[in-house]
């Protein structure tokens, strides 16, 4: 696998449109804004996911933490 040192310059939280996802418009430095939807089942969970860059084609990989709302 070929690393292409593409990275995320922005990040911007957009309103979601169901409880219990997180929706946020990110944009790689090819150009490319994507707008991820996340489904957060429970609380205190974290993990690792990914997205693939139209534009570009690199994975971008972040962590999820989802608390609980106090």
């Amino acid at each position: 696998m070929t690393l292409s040192g593409r990275s995320l310059i922005g990040a911007e939280w957009l309103p979601s449109e169901r409880d219990g996802e997180i929706r946020v418009l990110l944009t790689c430095d090819c150009g490319t804004a994507t707008d991820l939807t996340v489904q957060v089942v429970g609380s205190g969970v974290a993990g690792e996911a990914a997205f693939t860059c139209d534009g570009c084609g690199t994975s971008h990989w972040f962590t999820v933490t989802a608390k609980a709302e106090s």
